[in-house]
């Protein structure tokens, strides 16, 4: 499977592609999602969003000139989307203070850092 587009084609296909144990392959149009090359992927399931096992590419290919046409609105979505992580483990973190849910930190420096990157 091809999966040309933003997220929501993304998720499509990686599901997909997982239900079906078929590889796929990534061409990104715009900086719309941080989440490109994840395993898992945002469905609606009975009108609700949930996160499902999903597969990862095999390959990505991204053009730049393409992506950086894209309309900017979809790259502020990404900037948003990066902007969530810091907010997720902030909840996690405060979560693990109020009712001490396990916290890794080790889960949370790879996070950090991949947001610094």
């Amino acid at each position: 499977m091809i999966a040309v587009g933003s997220g929501t084609i993304h998720d499509l296909t990686r599901y997909n592609a997982y239900e079906r144990k078929i590889p796929f392959i990534s061409v990104p149009t715009a900086a719309s999602v941080d989440g490109y090359v994840s395993t898992v992927a945002a469905m609606s399931w009975y009108g609700f969003k949930k996160s499902m096992i999903a597969e990862s590419p095999i390959l990505v290919v991204a053009d730049s000139r393409i992506i950086t046409d894209a309309p900017m609105r979809l790259t502020a979505s990404g900037v948003g989307d990066l902007l969530g992580k810091y907010t997720a483990l902030a909840d996690w973190k405060i979560t693990n203070i109020l009712d001490g849910e396990y916290i890794c930190d080790r889960i949370c420096e790879m996070e950090y850092d991949a947001l610094d990157n």
